[in-house]
């Protein structure tokens, strides 16, 4: 994992607040820069400080607020890319996109982890979400009872980004402790689900509603039997997940600006 800059890390010394109903919110971000269009939620802040070091030309701290850290700048692909952690949990991560989508976010790419529940899913392998059961909190309070799925578009981007990553079907928990499908219980189809993890639902969920696009990669963690992958193999398969994005959202990016100029002429 990269090192901390300080020069990253420490927002401006002086900061004026920004005006406008989204600077009212009372939400977890405090942004310091402008939040692009196109977004990578990672879940550890750390590891946001990583990718925003490894995809962006010269990233600037968009938040630090509660520990969540953030950064903007210039993609290496091309375009304004954010970079923003989201936390731990649907909770978290719903009211960091909520704020997101408040500060003008329009895509949205979930990079997380899961726990295996089928056997034959190797620790590390790269997952992209196909369908998310909802089993939590946040999704079923969302009005969530059916499958949530991506959407579609970001879908096949990020699959053609990364052909070589394992398209899945998951389903989303409250607590990732207990073993066996006997966690998904309420998600759904658990029996259809390969692996669980705690955020994608909530994330789909709440992107309906707010009218963003979003998808989802995830590295397996975890194995069925309870195993965890070693911290510096998730580090490095994480950056390789943001990698894909980066590239699923440029993709994207150029395919609509080519849209956009072919309607106008």
């Amino acid at each position: 994992m990269a090192q901390h800059n300080p020069g990253l890390v420490c927002p401006p010394a002086s900061t004026h607040p920004e005006q406008g109903p989204a600077a009212r919110r009372r939400g977890p971000l405090r942004p310091t820069a402008a939040i692009a269009r196109d977004v990578l939620l990672p879940d550890d802040p750390a590891l946001a400080l990583a990718l925003a070091q490894q995809l962006l030309i010269r990233p600037r701290m968009a938040n630090h607020s509660f520990g969540l850290w953030g950064y903007t700048g210039e993609a290496k692909l091309g375009g304004e890319l954010t970079v923003q952690a989201g936390g731990i949990g649907a909770p978290s991560l719903g009211s960091v996109v909520s704020d997101l989508a408040a500060h003008g976010a329009s895509r949205i790419v979930r990079l997380g982890r899961c726990r295996a529940l089928e056997r034959g899913l190797r620790l590390g392998e790269a997952l992209i979400v196909a369908a998310a059961f909802p089993g939590d909190g946040i999704s079923l309070a969302l009005g969530a009872i059916d499958t949530l799925e991506p959407d579609p578009a970001l879908a096949a981007a990020l699959a053609g980004a990364a052909p070589e990553m394992r398209l899945a079907q998951i389903a989303s928990v409250d607590f990732l402790a207990a073993s066996g499908l006997e966690d998904a219980e309420g998600a759904g189809e658990p029996s259809v689900a390969i692996a669980l993890d705690l955020e994608t639902a909530a994330l789909f969920a709440l992107c309906q509603g707010l009218g963003l696009t979003a998808g989802a990669l995830l590295v397996v963690s975890e194995s069925a039997a309870g195993a965890p992958l070693a911290d510096e193999d998730l580090a490095r398969q994480a950056l390789e997940l943001g990698g894909a994005a980066a590239r699923a959202l440029a993709a994207g990016a150029v395919q609509a600006s080519a849209s956009e100029t072919a309607s106008l002429l």
